[in-house]
């Protein structure tokens, strides 16, 4: 156990190590002086078991290695915490004494568990059984006790760590420092047994997936969490948050059928829950809206939508509520009030998007949006929607050259079917189509439709998905004469036509 907590002190200070800069103002060479002015060059190195020569050049403003930080950290009894972040002493001895007892319970808590290990081992081999179960009892308890104690330590300091990465991540956009703090949770989760604190780390572990783009890894990281909140029967913020958050992931991956199954197991657990009860019926209505039932899907939203409290859920119902008005028919002088938000706004985006509708756009993009900053690789969020949606209308009005340059930046040829992500291959061959690429185009949507087709698909693609490939099709393969090509735009022409007769009446103008 000792040895992974040295591998996981070796990732954070590997982490932390990556932020250093050539520049010997760099705040973790200049503790390295620090160290030197107190212990000599000499000891220093020998304590890292590296040449004199590699400590001169880490003090000139070489990237130093996470290894030779953990050495330091292990060898010279210097606080972790201080030669990674310059908070507290320099010497772990000089540690306040809250935190010398949490590491002092930590070590025994390991202790505990090795005599466990004994003991089980005697219990086989001593003629004294009697004795051997006695003292082994004995153990269990005192580990028990002792995982109490490092589980009241532990939880109130992973609560501060995640309230820092999730604003380190999400309003400051620096997810490099947010990954140094991951690493010292994950440390430290093995001793929390608090469910709540569990699924926040959860939530951590499928964000960082997210922000990468990387959902389908992100919804794996998630499932973890998922049977934690179904269990609870007391459905507070977290809770609800986290099965949102699920539902959310489940769609963003085109996963409808899978996001209607659980909003009915959870709607069987939270009968007297009215607030919860809203929440999942005004889910359940965006769910219907993406898999294809434009008039149940838009009633259950319209219905609960007013009911769930404000906060960023109602935020993103709104989303859904704009979008769906417009797929259902809403005209370009709806679109929604400011009261209703910035998400609101981009629903509407998301059907200017598909419609290729360069007056909405216009009419859209004149509308002040705030949104929390986000790093630029969570692709399926607001900010994506709002710069692919400047690129459209720009490439509609004839200027090609922002498409381009977010292709470039956003959109690249790696592939994009890999991972399950219809929408974002179908949102690629739009924007190539519309800078002139039409051969690539052609080829990604040749690849897209046998996708949707493929039995091996199990999940239903959302509304948007589906029109937006449909409209794709037509406007590339109209008039051609190959097999290949007439049989997509057959199908093309059919998924708008039966959209069309469900409900999703904004769709005409793309039904030839």
């Amino acid at each position: 156990m000792l040895t992974g907590f040295r591998f996981r002190w070796g990732l954070a200070f590997t982490a932390a190590a990556r932020q250093t800069d050539a520049a010997m103002e760099d705040p973790i060479n200049a503790r390295l002086h620090k160290l030197c002015e107190r212990f000599g060059k000499a000891n220093l190195a020998r304590a890292c078991s590296i040449p004199a020569s590699s400590l001169s050049r880490y003090l000139g403003g070489a990237r130093i290695p996470g290894q030779v930080l953990s050495d330091l950290a292990a060898r010279m009894e210097v606080n972790p915490q201080w030669l990674l972040e310059g908070e507290g002493p320099m010497m772990k001895f000089e540690v306040a004494r809250p935190a010398h007892s949490m590491a002092e319970q930590l070590m025994s808590l390991v202790e505990s568990m090795r005599h466990v290990t004994r003991l089980k081992l005697g219990a086989v081999m001593s003629d004294n059984k009697l004795k051997a179960v006695f003292d082994l009892r004995q153990s269990i308890h005192q580990y028990h006790e002792q995982l109490k104690l490092a589980d009241a330590a532990v939880t109130p300091a992973l609560r501060e760590m995640l309230e820092r990465i999730e604003t380190l991540a999400l309003r400051d956009g620096d997810w490099d420092q947010a990954e140094v703090m991951a690493a010292g949770v994950e440390m430290l989760s093995e001793f929390c047994t608090d469910p709540r604190v569990r699924l926040r780390i959860d939530s951590m572990n499928a964000l960082r997936f997210a922000l990468h783009n990387e959902l389908a890894k992100a919804l794996t990281a998630h499932e973890a969490g998922l049977s934690r909140v179904l269990a609870l029967r007391e459905w507070d913020e977290s809770s609800l948050k986290f099965l949102h958050d699920h539902l959310r992931l489940l769609l963003l991956l085109d996963r409808g059928p899978d996001a209607l199954r659980l909003c009915e197991a959870a709607l069987a657990l939270v009968k007297d829950n009215a607030v919860a009860r809203s929440l999942l019926w005004a889910l359940k209505g965006a769910v219907y809206l993406e898999v294809g039932d434009a008039g149940k899907g838009l009633s259950l939203l319209q219905e609960h939508f007013e009911r769930v409290p404000a906060g960023t859920m109602k935020d993103s119902l709104a989303f859904d509520l704009a979008r769906g008005r417009f797929f259902c028919g809403a005209t370009l002088h709806e679109l929604p009030p400011e009261s209703e938000g910035s998400n609101a706004l981009v629903g509407a985006l998301v059907f200017g998007i598909v419609a290729e509708d360069a007056d909405l756009l216009e009419r859209a993009l004149e509308r002040p949006v705030t949104m929390k900053p986000q790093r630029a690789s969570m692709v399926r969020g607001a900010p994506f929607v709002i710069a692919y949606a400047r690129a459209l209308h720009a490439a509609l009005r004839d200027d090609p050259k922002p498409m381009q340059d977010f292709i470039a930046r956003h959109l690249p040829a790696a592939d994009v079917l890999s991972h399950g992500q219809v929408w974002m291959a179908a949102t690629r061959v739009q924007a190539l189509r519309l800078t002139g690429k039409h051969k690539d185009a052609a080829a990604l949507a040749l690849r897209l439709d046998e996708v949707l087709q493929s039995p091996a698909t199990q999940e239903l693609p959302s509304v948007r998905t589906r029109a937006l490939h449909g409209s794709n099709v037509i406007k590339l393969f109209r008039g051609s004469k190959a097999k290949p090509q007439q049989a997509a735009l057959a199908r093309g022409t059919a998924i708008l036509r039966e959209l069309f007769e469900r409900g999703y009446w904004g769709l005409k103008r793309l039904v030839p």
